[in-house]
């Protein structure tokens, strides 16, 4: 599992900040580039490693939130524009200095509010629509989230235990409620699987599969 060591160590294999900037991540997770730096190369090459938790999960938190904005903005606008505010000044409060405590506090009501917009927002889902987001987070919980599951991916306790909390009630099924796991997913691999991707790329270590066969 990744995340015991934030830092990669520096292996052979040349300087990889033109991959970097060539082939970010998030593009390779997006599957925009062609091999050796597709989506499958990747997840191929984490799979060699067991740090393929981190891409499934993020694969599949991806595709909950398509799901989910599709029908979310079926809902009314201005419950919609509400909850943007929120978030946007959620926001804007984690990049303003000041007092931390001052800060924490605030940036807590903030996000008490959103999480209650999103609820209200919820509530106005068709029935048939909340089961099936339900139905998909319930089982990307039990694959990644809870504790001891199959997948589990490296989160914060409180990140994990708010998540679990709101898969449990069913009470906000938005579109952005898997982000925090998601960014902290997204950072391992930053930080983890994807500098050594690229390495292995550069070093000839690691040789997409079609290749090989040919």
């Amino acid at each position: 599992m990744e995340g015991d060591n934030a830092t990669p160590a520096k292996q052979p294999g040349g300087d990889d900040s033109n991959q970097r900037t060539k082939y970010p991540l998030k593009g390779i997770l997006a599957n925009k580039f062609p091999p050796p730096y597709s989506y499958a190369d990747y997840r191929a090459f984490c799979v060699t490693e067991l740090s393929h938790d981190n891409v499934d999960f993020y694969k599949e938190a991806c595709i909950y939130r398509e799901e989910a904005l599709k029908r979310f903005n079926k809902l009314n606008p201005d419950s919609k524009e509400e909850e943007k505010e929120l978030s946007s000044n959620l926001e804007l409060d984690k990049q303003r200095s000041g007092s931390f405590a001052v800060d924490y506090a605030n940036r807590q009501n903030l996000a008490q509010q959103l999480s209650l917009a999103q609820q209200e927002q919820t509530k106005q889902l068709e029935e048939g629509d909340r089961q099936y987001l339900s139905y998909i987070l319930q089982d990307i919980s039990r694959s990644y989230i809870e504790t001891g599951s199959p997948k589990e991916i490296n989160l914060p306790q409180a990140v994990r235990k708010r998540l679990i909390q709101n898969v449990s009630d069913c009470n906000n099924l938005h579109p952005d409620i898997l982000s925090p796991a998601m960014n902290k997913a997204f950072e391992m691999m930053r930080m983890e699987s994807y500098p050594r991707f690229l390495r292995a790329i550069l070093s000839g270590q690691y040789v997409p599969e079609e290749e090989e066969n040919s």
